[in-house]
């Protein structure tokens, strides 16, 4: 067994068992200090994926920018189908930052997807990850 997932969902469980769940403003202020390059990498996935509140996902996501770890990306990319618009786009913003050429596949759906700001963000992150002209991938331009 990985010692450090085990730690890590752990200290999620831990974090998530000493919060009070109506209490996203201090849990977003604990995400805000932990070592997304380091140790507390398993946390934050385990908050970007289980949350309830979406204000502490994207904080979360945001997070995630400090970390080129796989893992990072991989929480990131499941992160693009959460419920939450918010949560999306700001997965799709750290993916810019952090992603590669391998997470154009998992962004080229959201080119079609019923929200417009997704569109663009999606088109921009495929962008910044591709070098490539944004249009090249069939995308309306909003510029």
């Amino acid at each position: 067994m990985n010692v450090a997932r085990t730690r890590s969902k752990c200290s999620h469980r831990r974090l998530a068992e000493t919060l009070d769940p109506e209490a996203s403003a201090e849990r977003v202020k604990q995400i805000e200090s932990l070592d997304a390059a380091g140790d507390d990498l398993g946390t934050l996935l385990g908050v970007l994926a289980s949350d309830p509140d979406p204000t502490v996902r994207v904080a979360a996501a945001d997070l995630l920018a400090e970390s080129k770890r796989g893992e990072a990306i991989d929480g990131l990319l499941l992160a693009l189908g959460d419920p939450s618009r918010e949560v999306v786009l700001q997965a799709l913003e750290t993916l810019a930052l952090v992603g590669e050429r391998e997470v154009v596949p998992s962004i080229e759906p959201l080119l079609d997807h019923s929200d417009p700001e997704i569109r663009k963000a999606a088109e921009e992150t495929l962008y910044f990850v591709d070098d490539s002209d944004p249009d090249e991938f069939g995308a309306e331009s909003n510029y």
